[in-house]
């Protein structure tokens, strides 16, 4: 490039710019790749500290993440540059010495019946040329289309660019979206369990930090009409049993949870006792009467039974559940406080919420240990899987406008760099007479006509692979393809631009 008169300068940014365009994506992915690699690595020692309670934060900050990849590549772009400035200062005599063969060996002559002279035979006279003015639209048209198959690399390599960089957005973006929809769906299930007051429960509920309660008692003997049953208590019937349950016309599960003096039975608890659908129904600790007997001893049969049925608690049947066993299911809300039942409160099984807000879960797990400082009953709340899903979303959040600039960035870069490659066919188009505006839209055309080809391509492979998911991103997706195109136009015409601008015999002395 010396010997043909290129400045030092150019030469150096001629072979700089292949080098660039190769380290900044493997400097990207071996930098994504270093923080995906550290922070499982901080990760699997964190579990090695999980049993003391403790909570880490093993994201990698984004300023350590760009300082990582701008110094690697800065880095690398100077001793590039380093290095070749110490070769741009030879003498192009000596560069050329240095890598050229040299034969020093005799000349060989001849043999002479090769140097005898021979006689040429006469030209054929050749018809006159007819000359035919073709308009600069077809003119440019047939010359993109001969070029693209006269150099199928760069063709496809072109292509490929194109359709890499748009496909890898495009699952990019897709990716991102299902984990922001992860994140605004995370839900963490604090759970009281073993005995937990349904006092502290109803302090939980009301606490502000949760929602959708969930109560569950089924642990309780009682009675109706001295038959006994089983009495399970929740705001929720369909958690405590999966039997069909036949609802009247007018209630529903709905009515069940919110009206505290309805009831469900079982099917041998209705047939026991008689009851039927809008029955009304009592129920007692299990041996009240016998209580009753105990604490007055002054009443006779008559009275005992008329006490007893005045001190038992009274619902009505919405529902009958197509189960066996006697089996009677009330609202936990109802507060069946007599007899020896329940004295104090209701010693739940199971209290569940859901967390309305995911990032209050340590200030809310500091309350609960608080409110339940000395009470009966457990407390679990697991956030493992929501702590994954927030680190990964908030890292696709982190590099996804990076990954979006950078990609805009190689697809309008890479192609006016084929355009740059192609100073001396830009200098043979001018030789023969072909005007810079014409040679602008040779060069530029080719390279939007496979940037095209291959976003068209892309968005075909994404649809085919992802479906209907795409439709949720498909508006990025077009917003980055029209990017995309147009970086691609800007980016192709300068180039053009500044490879017509030169002069011709200049442009002659640059090797592709």
């Amino acid at each position: 490039m010396r010997a043909l008169g290129c400045p030092p300068g150019e030469a150096k940014k001629a072979l700089l710019f292949p080098l660039l365009t190769l380290a900044a994506p493997a400097v990207l992915l071996g930098s994504i790749g270093a923080a995906v690699y550290t922070r499982y690595a901080a990760e699997r020692n964190a579990e090695e500290f999980a049993w003391l309670g403790l909570t880490m934060d093993t994201s990698l900050p984004l300023p350590i993440l760009l300082a990582g990849f701008g110094g690697s590549l800065l880095l690398l772009l100077l001793l590039a540059w380093a290095a070749l400035g110490s070769v741009a200062r030879k003498p192009p005599l000596e560069l050329l010495q240095g890598s050229v063969n040299r034969n020093t060996g005799r000349r060989k002559e001849l043999p002479p019946e090769l140097t005898e002279s021979v006689e040429l035979a006469p030209l054929p006279v050749l018809p006159e040329p007819v000359y035919h003015r073709h308009t600069a639209p077809g003119h440019v048209l047939r010359y993109a289309a001969k070029h693209l198959r006269r150099t199928p690399v760069k063709t496809l390599l072109s292509l490929l660019l194109s359709l890499v960089l748009c496909f890898s957005i495009g699952f990019f973006t897709l990716l991102r979206s299902t984990y922001r929809e992860l994140y605004q769906n995370i839900e963490v299930h604090p759970r009281f369990l073993n005995g937990v007051s349904d006092n502290k429960a109803y302090q939980v509920a009301k606490s502000g930090y949760v929602r959708d309660p969930y109560y569950e008692y089924k642990r309780t003997r009682c009675e109706s009409n001295f038959v006994e049953d089983t009495l399970i208590l929740t705001n929720q019937i369909g958690r405590v049993t999966e039997a069909e349950i036949t609802w009247r016309e007018d209630k529903g599960p709905e009515m069940f949870s919110e009206n505290k003096t309805f009831c469900v039975i079982s099917r041998d608890l209705a047939e026991a006792l008689g009851y039927t659908l809008g029955s009304r129904a009592e129920i007692c600790s299990y041996g009240y009467i016998s209580t009753l007997q105990q604490g007055h001893p002054e009443l006779n049969d008559e009275e005992l039974i008329d006490y007893y049925h005045q001190w038992t608690h009274h619902f009505t049947v919405v529902g009958i559940a197509e189960e066996e066993g006697m089996r009677f299911y009330a609202p936990v809300a109802t507060r069946v406080n007599f007899g020896s039942m329940f004295s104090d409160y209701v010693p739940l099984d199971l209290a569940e919420f859901t967390l309305i807000d995911y990032h209050k879960a340590t200030e809310f797990r500091s309350w609960v240990f608080r409110l339940l400082l000395g009470s009966p009953g457990s407390f679990s709340m697991e956030t493992k899987e929501a702590d994954r899903i927030y680190q990964t979303y908030r890292l696709l959040e982190t590099l996804y406008p990076i990954a979006f600039a950078l990609a805009l960035i190689l697809g309008g870069v890479l192609p006016a760099g084929v355009i740059l490659q192609s100073a001396r066919e830009a200098s043979l188009l001018r030789v023969l007479g072909t005007t810079k505006r014409r040679t602008r839209a040779m060069l530029s055309l080719e390279q939007l006509f496979l940037c095209f080809i291959g976003l068209c391509l892309a968005v075909a492979a994404l649809v085919l692979t992802k479906g209907s998911a795409l439709l949720a991103v498909a508006g990025l997706v077009a917003v980055y393809a029209a990017a995309h195109l147009l970086a691609c136009a800007v980016s192709t015409e300068a180039a053009a631009v500044s490879v017509t601008k030169k002069n011709v015999l200049e442009l002659l002395q640059v090797k592709e």
